[in-house]
């Protein structure tokens, strides 16, 4: 993962970061530069201060930095909005992940002092992988944005470092639905961030995927394996959420059109009610929905709005130039004669040629015989 060249193209920010984005993106910088790298110019100039030999004054000098790192959250605005039991649960079950990027954040040089209390503290196993680990940490020292992002999105995230047993954010957070809230602001801004610094959206997927693989190889194998299935789902919510938005801003767009504005929005409507349905049990373990509700939309909403778009089907198949073998139907012939050709597909249709099939003639009879 090259950081320096995905720093070295044009920028495209005004294309993919809106105005709210940049006050998202300064209020981050700021935040830390007034909170923690303020400290490391008055408190923090060098990490670790002395080369220790004990575990216990070791960490008695990470505390000293820790409630800096809790002032900095302090100045993230979606931070204080989550209630104050889920705030102090997100700070504890993340505190690794929060020590080990802000080590690298505000002090990016590795020094002599940190490897020889690695060395006296955890062996040289233990040092060789941390060395390791800062050694990847190196490749976002040319954008540290992106680290303080994905800093964030960590930090709101189910990933848990302190209860190993359990993690499900259901029963760990008491609101779990206000901190995913949270952390689909910042993922959807590192998105957006990698995009305005990259030269194309394929480059960015690449370098997007790669920043995946960074977080998993800074977790155990074990973590990766259970967070994976979640994983997919999370990719797979994301791509739906990203098209559903797509769609809805170019309904947007295409209401000035009073012709077919109507239409368009049905589309959408169909459309975003059969992606719910197809993902109903991720709706209903989140809360977002009731079982009575999602039936209700499949039994009542979804056949109304199906029937409201029928009579404009031909032409819908027409417009968007959908071929018939495409769809294996006479809808959509480009010489608009598609109920002459639904009636002669029925003529052809061999189970037609009879009133009534021979074949129910004969089980009629053996049938008749045997009584």
């Amino acid at each position: 993962m090259q950081s320096p060249r995905l720093l070295g193209i044009p920028l495209s920010s005004a294309q993919y970061l809106s105005s709210s984005d940049d006050v998202l993106l300064a209020n981050i910088f700021n935040a830390y530069e007034n909170t923690c790298m303020t400290a490391k110019k008055t408190r923090f100039q060098s990490f670790p201060a002395v080369q220790h030999t004990s575990v216990h004054e070791f960490f008695n000098e990470i505390s000293h930095a820790f409630p800096v790192f809790i002032e900095y959250f302090k100045n993230i605005p979606e931070f204080n909005n989550i209630i104050v039991d889920d705030r102090i649960r997100l700070l504890k079950n993340h505190f690794c992940i929060i020590v080990n990027i802000n080590e690298f954040l505000m002090h990016p040089e590795t020094s002599s002092n940190l490897v020889v209390t690695w060395t006296n503290l955890f062996g040289i196993d233990l040092t060789e992988r941390l060395l390791k680990r800062n050694q990847l940490l190196e490749s976002f020292v040319y954008d540290l944005i992106v680290l303080k992002l994905v800093l964030i999105v960590l930090v709101f995230s189910s990933s848990n470092s302190r209860n190993i047993d359990q993690v499900d954010l259901d029963l760990i957070c008491d609101n779990p639905l206000s901190i995913f809230a949270v952390q689909n602001i910042y993922v959807e801004l590192l998105w957006k961030y990698i995009l305005s610094r990259s030269p194309n959206e394929k480059d960015a997927v690449k370098f997007f995927n790669k920043l995946m693989m960074f977080e998993s190889s800074s977790t155990s194998y074990d973590k990766s394996s259970k967070n994976s299935i979640e994983l997919v789902h999370i990719a797979k919510a994301y791509v739906e959420t990203f098209i559903l938005r797509a769609l809805y801003d170019a309904v947007h767009k295409a209401s000035e059109q009073q012709s077919f504005a109507l239409v368009f929005e049905q589309i959408f409507h169909v459309f975003a009610i059969h992606t719910l349905r197809n993902q109903a049990t991720d709706f209903i373990r989140l809360k977002l929905l009731t079982a009575e509700q999602v039936y209700q939309l499949e039994t009542s909403t979804l056949p109304d709005m199906y029937a409201r778009l029928r009579p404009n089907l031909v032409t819908l198949v027409d417009a968007f130039d959908f071929h018939n073998n495409e769809l294996d139907s006479c809808l959509g012939r480009y010489d608009g004669q598609a109920y002459e050709a639904l009636m002669e597909r029925a003529r052809l249709n061999p189970s037609n040629r009879y009133k009534v099939h021979p074949v129910w003639m004969s089980i009629k009879q053996n049938t008749m015989s045997k009584l």
